[in-house]
């Protein structure tokens, strides 16, 4: 996977795959950066926001974890899903 995103560094879907990959190895902290230069690569995809939750939770910082949440649904407002995870979380 590391071959992948130096091939295509600004290919948003190959960082998010291995970031998710990352997030399972519990290397959270390249996970998050992964998850940080898709949002980048596409501010405008919810999915990037919703992956980077994961990588926040997985770092304990729930905080950053609810900025993403927020930004995620501010873009697609119609997530029931991310609305109940973060009813859950008391978020």
């Amino acid at each position: 996977m590391d071959r992948a995103v130096a091939g295509q560094p600004d290919d948003a879907e190959v960082r998010m795959f291995r970031g998710r990959y990352l997030v399972e190895e519990r290397k959270c902290r390249e996970a998050m950066e992964d998850f940080l230069a898709a949002q980048r690569l596409q501010p405008r995809n919810p999915a990037t926001y919703n992956s980077a939750v994961l990588a926040a939770l997985c770092l304990g910082d729930t905080p950053t974890a609810r900025q993403n949440l927020q930004q995620s649904l501010a873009i697609n407002p119609n997530q029931p899903q991310l609305r109940a995870l973060m009813q859950q979380m008391g978020l």
